[in-house]
């Protein structure tokens, strides 16, 4: 059986609008710092995967 992880297979990265409760996903805005942050630990931690910049 695949872990979690096993069964990602590409990464989407966009911009977001904070709504307080929520951030919603928004093709509009920048990939903030933060989700770049993200993804380099999830790379440090699992490796590299096939991953796209939505604009």
């Amino acid at each position: 059986m695949c872990s979690p992880v096993e069964r990602i297979k590409q990464i989407h990265l966009a911009g977001f609008h904070d709504k307080g409760a929520f951030l919603l996903d928004a093709h509009n805005q920048p990939v903030d710092e933060q989700v770049w942050q993200v993804l380099a630990s999830f790379i440090d931690k699992h490796g590299v995967i096939s991953s796209m910049i939505e604009l």
